[in-house]
């Protein structure tokens, strides 16, 4: 073999490591995502449920902006969704 095919094998080699151990971590960070993101749904419907009870119209709508807003930032997120729609209820 010549030198630069092996130069290459080598290179083409690491490459592959770096992409795969960067698709793992990347998967990781997707699942974690998903999974607030439906935990986050589900306490928006308890909340909501919640917020029935107590004789007020309305709740937190489930769409995209609250879907990336409970996605990003877990159970804070949908903590500050409720606190938006109770200052705007007062």
């Amino acid at each position: 073999m010549e030198y630069q095919s092996i130069i290459l094998i080598i290179v083409a080699v690491g490459a592959l490591v770096l992409l795969l151990s960067a698709l793992r971590q990347k998967s990781e960070r997707l699942m974690n995502f998903i999974l607030r993101i439906v935990t986050g749904v589900i306490l928006i419907i308890c909340g909501n449920t919640g917020v029935a009870m107590l004789g007020m119209t309305g709740g937190v709508g489930i769409n995209l902006v609250t879907l990336l807003t409970t996605g990003i930032l877990g159970i804070p997120g949908v903590a500050a969704l409720f606190a938006i729609f109770f200052s705007g209820s007062l």
